[in-house]
């Protein structure tokens, strides 16, 4: 083996342990906070990968009391977790993930301030 190759997959482990190690907060951040167990919404996969894509790109604009626009979509942003990061003015959209919105969340706090 050569030095690149063991330091690369050192570097891929140290990621595989980094990315198990944030799943396992986020899954205890859900565990411990109960106000995010009841949601007036289903899970909808297609849109929490949306949802992830955009805060990828980092565009959050117009910030309002109800809505924020991420890059082209509209997101609800009041009644938070219950129906927090649907697709605003639409019906039967679904929600992101608890973890989604919880990212989602962190990322709105953030442009705020």
């Amino acid at each position: 083996m050569s030095k690149e190759t063991i330091i690369s997959d050192k570097n891929d482990e140290r990621r595989g342990i980094k990315s198990a190690l944030n799943c396992f907060v986020m899954f205890l951040r859900i565990i411990f906070t109960p106000s995010c167990w009841i949601r007036n919404r289903r899970t909808n996969r297609k849109w929490d990968r949306k949802i992830l894509e955009l805060l990828e790109d980092g565009d959050i604009t117009c910030i309002g009391d109800y809505t924020a626009r991420l890059g082209d979509k509209l997101v609800w942003i009041e009644n938070y977790p219950y129906e927090f990061g649907y697709e605003a003015y639409t019906i039967n959209t679904g929600m992101p993930s608890r973890s989604t919105v919880f990212k989602l969340k962190d990322a709105i706090s953030r442009a705020e301030t």
